[in-house]
């Protein structure tokens, strides 16, 4: 978690270096950057940083390029429907707290709610398939 006013892809190399056993690094279009590709080459990491479409491209390579990315894009909306989740089911829509520990605090807990909703939703589910 970061203050509102940090980019997102500033802390890449923290993320990078602060985590251990990273095989692969996902993201939207706004992480894509030379320097961010160079670090993720330095590291040895997988980059499966989304490509940014471009006005020049024709319809064909859009095409092309789109279903190159899709299995990016699959693996990429298990994460945006998480988020999703907490910010629709859970009412996550705002920060509520000064500072960051309180904010960090209460997101960790958000998110420990919705993973017991999706957990028990998912047992629900289960013992309507054993039982029929």
């Amino acid at each position: 978690m970061t203050f509102a006013n940090t980019s997102d892809i500033s802390v890449v190399q923290t993320i990078v270096e602060e985590l251990e056993d990273i095989e692969a690094f996902y993201g939207d279009k706004a992480y894509k950057s030379k320097e961010v590709d160079e670090l993720l080459e330095k590291n040895e990491i997988e980059n499966e940083i989304c490509l940014k479409e471009t006005q020049k491209m024709t319809k064909d390579e859009r095409a092309a390029q789109r279903e190159i990315e899709k299995p990016k894009h699959k693996i990429r909306a298990k994460v945006e429907h998480s988020f999703a989740r907490l910010k629709t089911q859970m009412k996550y829509h705002t920060s509520r707290y000064t500072g960051l520990v309180r904010n960090n605090m209460n997101f960790t807990i958000a998110c420990l709610a919705s993973n017991l909703k999706l957990f028990a939703h998912k047992q629900i589910a289960l013992r309507k398939v054993r039982n029929s």
